[in-house]
């Protein structure tokens, strides 16, 4: 994994620590990552290593088969609202056109709860 992807992923995972924390929470959070699908030898999504004691998602538009991954769009997220406990987007919001940006942004605060 590239450095500079791997300190986005440790930043979120130490944000989340934080937030946790913050709210007393002490039970594993439901943890959507949005345009997160890295592929890997193992299979395993980059931050479902990074927050193992959570129950992280990846969502991605590329097809793949493997443990928490679900081949979904940013802008059309097959989930209910407020499903998730946080979601995180890292270095996926400059790969949408600027006219999707909005919506992929609502899309995202629709299904976090907090």
């Amino acid at each position: 994994m590239p450095f500079d992807q791997y300190q986005r992923y440790r930043l979120t995972a130490e944000l989340v620590a934080t937030l946790k924390q913050a709210v007393g929470a002490n039970t594993a959070w439901r943890i959507l990552d949005v345009g997160g699908y890295f592929p890997t030898e193992s299979g395993i999504m980059p931050l479902t290593s990074f927050l193992p004691d959570d129950e992280t998602l990846v969502v991605d538009t590329a097809p793949h088969e493997g443990p928490n991954y679900q081949q979904a769009s940013g802008t059309d997220l097959p989930f209910a609202d407020r499903a998730f406990d946080i979601v995180t987007s890292c270095d996926t919001l400059e790969h949408i056109p600027l006219q999707g940006r909005g919506a992929f942004l609502a899309e995202l605060r629709r299904v976090a709860s907090r």
